[in-house]
C-alpha cells in the first residue's frame, strides 16, 4: 500500500508544518492570546 492509498483511505488533510492529519476532537475552549507567551501572535484553539 502506497503513503497516497493510506492518506486517502484515512481521509488524512496536510498539516501546515508539514506531514498529515485527521482531527478527531476540537475543543469549544479558547485560549486567548493575553494568557499566551509573547512568541504566540494570536489566540489559539484547542485541537486534539
Amino acid at each position: 500500500m502506497t503513503a497516497q492509498a493510506i492518506i486517502e483511505k484515512l481521509n488524512l488533510q496536510p498539516h501546515p508544518e508539514g506531514g498529515f492529519f485527521r482531527e478527531t476532537y476540537r475543543s469549544e475552549e479558547v485560549i486567548s492570546q493575553d494568557a499566551l507567551p509573547d512568541v504566540f501572535e494570536a489566540y489559539r484553539l484547542l485541537v486534539f
